[in-house]
């Protein structure tokens, strides 16, 4: 199983409750995306494990009651809203490419890198549904033992 990096949390104050939902997932995105850059990793298991982590974290200071907002939005139909369609997209394409490039970075071929970051970031999903419905992080504790096996075997 992956370890977990004792990396802090600081993301700046949420956004208002007035502020657009379209606003709050770029938001949720550019933080995310803030955290995983910071990631100095040079081995796949290590990109990974940042990224866990960072949810992990998440998930364990709320009492795993905090889940992604991504998800949220992607999950209800917001047919009538193209814009928060587009956003949630954005957010989700934003994170994948990140975690691609991270990935290949550390000399995974960019094919299996575009798939494990899609496969992260897909089970990163499944499995904050799951801690939510459980209340705790073993979940995430699963992907992140499996996405381990997964990445050694591209490596």
């Amino acid at each position: 199983m992956l370890g977990s990096v004792a990396v802090p949390v600081k993301m700046p104050p949420k956004p208002s409750p007035t502020t657009p939902r379209g606003g709050a997932i770029e938001w949720t995105s550019e933080q995310v995306q803030a955290h995983q850059r910071g990631c100095d990793a040079t081995t796949p298991s290590g990109v990974i494990e940042h990224f866990v982590d960072l949810w992990r974290q998440i998930v364990t200071s709320s009492g795993a009651h905090a889940g992604c907002p991504l998800a949220a939005l992607a999950s209800d139909p917001y047919a009538d809203e193209p814009q928060l369609a587009a956003a949630v997209k954005r957010g989700f394409e934003a994170w994948t490419a990140l975690l691609t490039d991270q990935l290949a970075s550390t000399g995974m071929n960019g094919s299996d890198a575009l798939a494990i970051a899609t496969t992260t970031v897909a089970a990163m999903e499944g499995a904050l549904i799951l801690c939510r419905a459980r209340g705790n992080v073993a979940p995430l504790d699963a992907i992140a033992t499996q996405l381990d096996k997964l990445v050694t075997t591209r490596t």
